[in-house]
């Protein structure tokens, strides 16, 4: 982002870059692959807050910018040209200096996981290993490894707890009151793939978020509760 020096980039509290993050994630569909380029804009953003901008030529892009990343290519918002991401292989065989991270999935996502198993009144999951995280932790990971020493490898970063992912549902919806029943199949596909025991969760080296699932559950129960109390005043 123009204008952005590195001293004014690390001024900014990454504590508070998690938090908007965080916030953004509760109330938007955002893919991992979006999420890294997100915390990048919130803490490039925070860091211009105050200081005078130039003017610059307003451009139209091809694209909207939340259509551009998609599953498997991305479009150039300039012309509008489909390319293959291979960012990460590009980046390693660069000459620049750089840290990668690789998160695993967000709790904030478990109830779109349970949306797409859903056949009837059934979810159908693979009773796989995962070991999710909180946004918030994944924000202050982020943060962390971007401000800090490049690393000229991938970090990974990833919740406190492992469950079998049919469990993790489970725990979900019964929290939510949701009626559906969760079924364990070996053979349900997640995300159109076949998965492995391990599949979804990281080496033993990761880096280890804070928040566990039972506390975000409650968490965003009370929040809810809160909003819905708020709601009812202002009527």
């Amino acid at each position: 982002m123009p204008g952005i020096t590195d001293r004014n980039f690390h001024e900014v509290d990454p504590h508070f870059t998690a938090r908007i993050v965080e916030s953004y994630v509760r109330h938007h569909t955002v893919g991992m692959s979006q999420v890294s380029e997100l915390i990048t804009s919130v803490h490039g953003a925070l860091a211009q807050l105050g200081r005078p901008s130039d003017l610059e030529e307003v451009l139209t892009p091809a694209v909207s910018i939340r259509q551009s990343v998609r599953q498997d290519y991305v479009v150039c918002l300039d012309c509008g040209y489909r390319a293959k991401i291979a960012q990460e292989n590009l980046i390693k065989e660069s000459t620049l200096p750089y840290s990668i991270v690789q998160a695993t999935q967000f709790f904030e996502f478990v109830k779109g996981i349970a949306a797409s198993s859903t056949q009837g009144n059934e979810v159908r999951l693979a009773p796989v290993l995962i070991q999710p995280m909180a946004a918030y932790d994944v924000a202050k990971g982020v943060a962390r490894v971007s401000t800090g020493t490049p690393v000229n490898g991938t970090v990974e970063i990833a919740g406190p707890e492992k469950f079998r992912l049919d469990e993790l549902i489970r725990i979900a919806l019964r929290a939510m009151n949701d009626p559906r029943e969760v079924v364990a199949d070996p053979n349900a596909l997640y995300s159109g793939a076949l998965l492995k025991e391990r599949t979804l969760i990281p080496e033993d080296d990761a880096e280890l978020g804070e928040l566990r699932f039972g506390d975000w559950l409650a968490q965003t129960a009370s929040t809810q509760a809160a909003v819905g109390a708020a709601a009812k005043q202002s009527h």
